[in-house]
């Protein structure tokens, strides 16, 4: 996996910034070829509290060549124009070789959430009115995948389920026919 980071700097105007960030920026490159995720993050801060940085703007690719590809594309070459017009000063961006670990099957020492699925969707209601139309839309498409991927994990309890109720009665029936038999 490989990826490009843009950081960009607390703009003057920050209202201006994202309007043109998600307006003329965020169309172009969160279309382009090969792209396999996308993350923006809103900077709250670091350690020692406030930092220079505002938003992170992250494109996932498969390999290095993705993203060359991506750069050169005509969404890609459209994005870096949208970039250097309304924040030259204000962006960074970099190129980082990616290790990633899933760590969802390792145990946790923290408890399971417990907050019913209304609360949960309610926060993340909440959460989303704060965020840009971009950040939204990014969002919006993480909530789905979490919903398709708990629909999944449920429908497959249910057909599991349902062959152990299947088994069990098949074993029930069975026994009848055996103790029948042996009745007679």
């Amino acid at each position: 996996m490989y990826k490009m980071t843009i950081l960009f700097r607390h703009p003057k105007d920050i209202t201006k910034f994202e309007d043109e960030w998600a307006n003329s920026f965020v169309p172009f490159a969160e279309k382009m070829p090969g792209v396999r995720r996308i993350e923006v993050s809103h900077v709250m801060g670091g350690p020692t509290g406030p930092t220079d940085i505002y938003k992170l703007h992250e494109f996932y690719f498969d390999d290095r060549a993705a993203l060359d590809k991506a750069l050169t594309s005509e969404k890609g070459v459209r994005a870096g124009q949208a970039l250097m017009t309304f924040a030259p000063d204000l962006a960074t961006i970099i190129f980082a070789d990616v290790l990633e670990e899933d760590r969802d099957e390792l145990p946790s020492i923290a408890p399971p959430r417990t907050e019913p699925e209304e609360a949960v969707e309610e926060s993340e209601k909440k959460a989303a009115e704060k965020k840009s139309p971009a950040q939204n839309k990014t969002a919006q498409k993480k909530v789905a995948a979490k919903k398709k991927t708990a629909a999944k994990k449920s429908a497959t309890k249910k057909k599991s389920m349902a062959k152990k109720k299947a088994v069990a009665k098949k074993k029930a029936t069975a026994k009848k026919k055996v103790a029948t038999k042996t009745k007679k």
